[in-house]
């Protein structure tokens, strides 16, 4: 049998003994978590440091815990902030702001065989943060990591709409091996991909990546594993943006006019007749200066529009100690430079961690891809190939002396018709760049991924 010993000090009053032991009661305190920058902090967790009672803060940082009466302490943590102890002292509300840990994180990797820290590796590894590129609109994964790490140049060779760039580390002469989740994919699946899904980016760039992926790996390796969720209440999150672009002047300015075309071709007649003790008729008149003096045919000003693109993302994240998950959907659409140049890019992932025993887990990944790319057409390139030959030079270098489209009476006209011109050059037959783009003819590739693991 226990036997309870309680003394009392002389002084110590029965109403103050009985208050202690008997009317001791709860109370809650709701509060809000911020970064030192102002940002709420989601998924902050926030401990009664008496009892060890725990909850966690939602996406807009705000908590709510039950906590004894009197003076106790709240313990608030998060990855990357330092920790910090907060005294209640009988209060109902208060605000948290927590500082970025100085110099206590280590970089980490993901490499073959796992996660290290960026110091235990002895093999060239770079890592690239992900939450840099997450609110760059990108249509191709590729083209988000120029300039990102070193060792890895990234080269665009085209600047249409959906054109992929090609990656070569350390001046190899192919593409990186891609390793999505533990599992090696093709190019196209990592172009797919969008940077909300990743949560770490690793490569790795030098011989040492044999003893885990092969020869094939002599190119550099490409590891990318995704988001899961973690315990605690769901978490949503909603993402959108929208981004324009102007060209300078200098791009779209007219470098040429039809009177200096004219007055070039007067030019070479008059230098050919100096050289060769010639009297050729200049070929250009006084009437047809005076015609072109007002007017002046720009392809650009036909084809050209000022390029868009706009995101939208909405994610969900949470679990409990048996099951996590994390959710996502995104739509990533970008009009091109050019009319008639469109790129659209559709992404879901599903990520859902199940936890058997304390040994024994199971994943179950499931992503799915759509990009549909539309261009007009180009007689000079593939159908699926993004470099478009001759374009840009085709369209800078048009003759401003040729309208594109004349009416049923053979006037010049102003708009689109059934009846584009089309010059030629001696015997030579040029083709009408705007009826190329403006026209009726489409190029509509579809491309389409599905993933599980």
């Amino acid at each position: 049998m226990a036997l309870l010993v309680l003394i009392i000090h002389p002084r110590t009053r029965a109403a103050d003994i009985v208050s202690k032991f008997y009317f001791q009661t709860d109370h809650t305190v709701a509060g809000t978590v911020v970064s030192n920058q102002g940002s709420a902090i989601a998924g902050a967790t926030v401990i009664v440091k008496s009892t060890q009672q725990a909850t966690t803060t939602d996406s807009s940082g705000h908590f709510s815990i039950r906590m004894p009466s009197g003076t106790d302490t709240l313990v608030i943590s998060y990855v990357g902030f330092a920790s910090l102890d907060v005294p209640v002292n009988n209060q109902t509300q208060v605000n948290i702001t927590l500082g970025p840990v100085q110099g206590e994180m280590d970089e980490v990797v993901v490499v073959g065989y796992g996660t290290q820290k960026k110091s235990n590796i002895t093999g060239a590894v770079s890592s690239i943060n992900t939450a840099k590129i997450n609110n760059i609109p990108l249509t191709n994964m590729s083209n988000a990591l120029a300039g990102r790490a070193a060792g890895v140049t990234v080269v665009n060779t085209s600047g249409l709409s959906g054109a992929s760039s090609t990656i070569r580390v350390r001046g190899s002469f192919g593409e990186p091996v891609y390793v999505i989740d533990g599992i090696i994919k093709s190019k196209a699946a990592f172009d797919a991909l969008d940077p909300n899904e990743i949560d770490q980016m690793s490569i790795l760039k030098d011989a040492a990546t044999a003893s885990v992926y092969g020869v094939q790996a002599g190119n550099g390796v490409m590891v990318i594993t995704t988001k899961r969720g973690s315990s605690g209440k769901p978490v949503f999150g909603f993402q959108t943006s929208f981004t324009t672009s102007r060209p300078t002047q200098e791009l779209l300015a007219d470098m040429t006019t039809a009177t200096d075309e004219l007055t070039y071709q007067n030019r070479v007649t008059q230098w050919n007749n100096e050289y060769n003790d010639r009297s050729d008729p200049l070929p250009n008149t006084q009437t047809i200066f005076d015609y072109f003096k007002d007017r002046s045919y720009n392809a650009n000003d036909w084809v050209w529009r000022n390029p868009s693109n706009q995101k939208y993302l909405l994610s969900v994240s949470g679990g409990s100690e048996k099951i996590n998950y994390y959710s996502m959907v995104s739509y990533t659409g970008e009009k091109g430079s050019y009319i008639n140049l469109d790129f659209k890019k559709f992404n879901m992932r599903s990520n859902v961690t199940a936890k058997l025993s304390n040994a024994i887990s199971v994943n179950l990944n499931l992503a799915a891809s759509q990009q549909n790319a539309d261009r007009f057409y180009w007689p000079f390139t593939g159908d699926d190939d993004y470099d478009v030959s001759d374009f840009y030079r085709v369209t800078f270098n048009w003759p401003k002396l040729f309208p594109f489209y004349l009416n049923e009476d053979g006037s010049v006209a102003n708009n689109i018709t059934d009846y584009p011109v089309q010059p030629a050059i001696g015997s030579f037959q040029l083709w009408n760049v705007v009826d190329m783009v403006q026209g009726d003819r489409y190029i509509n590739t579809r491309r389409r991924q599905f993933n599980r693991s």
